[in-house]
């Protein structure tokens, strides 16, 4: 879907065609949210991704300004979210590993393996006990 709307497949090119747009967004709110952001995801500068972001570890939330350039990117990069590039097993995984290990610790580059290699779940659901949560919060 993000290549449809980046290269505007959707919009209509006579003024009795269907609005493809609305057909869609009604189809699933899902489409919906994506025919809403692609667009404007698409003029945002992503460029401060590469700039050093050093002080991930003392983070206690997600940085939602992150989310938004990182989402930028992808459908700048016109991610396959479908296929094995989802899974980066295209990639030289060895190699990556390689050149990462010297600059993270051992527990963050087994997280990067695992990604690599499995790749992160979508969804992801954690049942505790209330035993665990008293535990975690005392």
């Amino acid at each position: 879907m993000f290549i449809v709307l980046k290269y505007g497949w959707l919009e209509p090119h006579h003024e009795d065609t269907t609005d493809a747009k609305a057909v869609m967004s009604a189809m699933n709110p899902d489409y919906a949210a994506t025919i809403r952001y692609v667009p404007k995801l698409l003029g945002v500068d992503f460029s401060s991704l590469l700039l050093p972001h050093t002080d991930y570890a003392e983070q206690t939330e997600i940085q939602k300004d992150r989310v938004w350039l990182l989402m930028a990117c992808a459908v700048y990069y016109d991610p396959n979210f479908g296929g094995v590039e989802y899974l980066a097993e295209w990639h030289d995984v060895d190699m990556i590993l390689e050149n990462v290990a010297p600059h993270v610790s051992e527990k963050d580059l087994a997280h990067i393996e695992r990604i690599l290699r499995i790749g992160c779940p979508a969804d992801f659901t954690f049942d505790e006990t209330d035993e665990n949560k008293e535990t975690f919060i005392r």
